[in-house]
């Protein structure tokens, strides 16, 4: 989960990833 949420995190701006942290 952690993995995909940095992935995540670089790819889209800050703001998709909170929404993935949270859930």
């Amino acid at each position: 989960m952690g993995q995909q949420c940095c992935l995540h995190s670089k790819k889209t701006e800050t703001k998709e990833k909170h929404d993935l942290v949270e859930i």
